[in-house]
């Protein structure tokens, strides 16, 4: 059983990992540039993904999965080796499409999976029909 369970968790994997690599074929030459207000120690996208072999949105996935679906934003620029302004433009576009949610908390940004966001950080019923 856990064997059946390896392997359909590893074939998902294969399956993300090759449709974020097509996915990041097309947005690979705009990753490629730094940003100039980042130091040179961190590594580009377009690096990330040459040395990898995943995409940077599927990696983040994975970690968050690995972590129990939360992550202080600090903590995914650590492991990823990635500039602050990568993974903020990053997170931001994976947070457009739904595949992460991010919540303040006090001078950090928490990163959560969208099935993982506590209670608290979850917008009320009343407060986003009041602002409609």
């Amino acid at each position: 059983m856990a064997d059946g369970k390896l392997l359909a968790r590893f074939r998902r994997a294969i399956s993300r990992v090759s449709a974020g690599i097509a996915r990041t074929k097309s947005r690979l030459a705009t990753f490629g540039e730094r940003d100039a207000s980042e130091p040179a120690g961190g590594r580009s996208l377009a690096d990330f993904v040459l040395e990898t072999g995943i995409s940077p949105d599927e990696y983040v996935v994975n970690l968050l999965e690995e972590r129990g679906g939360d992550l202080h934003q600090q903590e995914i620029i650590a492991e990823t080796g990635l500039n602050r302004s990568s993974v903020s433009r990053l997170l931001r576009e994976m947070e457009e499409n739904g595949q992460i949610r991010r919540v303040r908390l006090s001078t950090e940004n928490e990163v959560y999976l969208p099935d993982a966001v506590p209670d608290l950080a979850r917008p009320s019923d009343a407060a986003s029909t009041a602002d409609i």
